[in-house]
């Protein structure tokens, strides 16, 4: 599974920016809802450095 699967809706597209940001600023973080195998969502924090 790709990491961005296990994201929904427009938090998916969020992290694809803020991942491709990591690469250009070396890091980055972002709140975003887990998405578990029941469908049930979860808040978390990534933080990200290069």
């Amino acid at each position: 599974m790709h990491p961005l699967d296990f994201f929904a809706g427009p938090d998916k597209q969020l992290l694809a920016g803020k991942i491709s940001n990591v690469f250009v600023t070396g890091e980055d973080a972002v709140e975003a809802a887990f998405l578990l195998k029941s469908g049930k969502q979860i808040p978390i924090i990534l933080q990200a450095a290069a």
